[in-house]
């Protein structure tokens, strides 16, 4: 899909359809695609998008890596777009199958740090507990 414009993207990932999200690897869309449990096929293409990349593929194993030919403007070549897609969506592509498990993993791990006694609940009423004591000195 190619939009013109700005795109609903938490709907479109959240969509059970989706079986694969092609992203240049910025922060918000990879937080979006982790919480809908979403692989991707990172395309990075400015600053910290390269080192993203490299985690979502080589550290988290969310993501198939493309590769991006930074000499030329990271330019990717129509067949490896074409390989990582088919990759994301073909049941027999093990690399694939990894990705999609580890990104399902991914989106459960999500949704506990925000559940009510998980680990995102636990720092924010730490925080608040910190603050407090700070304005009391």
């Amino acid at each position: 899909m190619v939009w013109p414009t700005w795109a609903p993207q938490k709907d479109i990932l959240a969509h059970a359809a989706i079986g694969g999200f092609v992203t240049h690897g910025g922060w918000n869309s990879t937080l979006e695609s982790l919480w809908h449990g979403v692989p991707m096929a990172p395309w990075p293409l400015y600053a910290e998008q390269h080192l993203n990349a490299f985690e979502l593929v080589r550290d988290m194993g969310v993501a198939v890596e493309m590769e991006v030919d930074r000499k030329r403007g990271n330019l990717v070549e129509a067949a490896e777009l074409e390989r990582a897609v088919r990759c994301l969506m073909d049941e027999g592509s093990e690399e694939g199958r990894m990705a999609r498990e580890k990104a399902a993993a991914a989106k459960a791990a999500c949704r506990n740090a925000v559940d009510g006694g998980g680990s995102s609940i636990a720092a924010l009423r730490k925080l608040t507990q910190e603050m407090a004591h700070m304005s009391s000195i």
